[in-house]
């Protein structure tokens, strides 16, 4: 998983560099803009790099998505 960009009325875009060893974020919300750079664990590595799944294994695709997602702070996606 390199990056993940979610539109709406909250925006929110992250990037895994695993050369650099940092996750990086961009939040708009209400006109307001935030951005974080945090370094990324080896815990990190082996939740979010992995070989993409075939068609049989996109629950375990959406499932680490998910888990980016509550991980890094943008919370549960409805």
């Amino acid at each position: 998983m390199r990056s993940i960009d979610i539109k709406g009325e909250r925006s929110w875009y992250s990037y895994l560099s695993f050369e650099r060893g940092e996750k990086t974020f961009h939040e708009y919300r209400s006109g307001e803009k935030s951005f974080e750079c945090r370094p990324m664990t080896d815990e990190d590595r082996s939740l979010y790099a992995f070989r993409p799944p075939g068609f049989e294994g996109l629950d375990e695709l959406w499932s680490r998505i998910l888990t980016y997602l509550n991980n890094e702070g943008f919370g549960a996606f409805a």
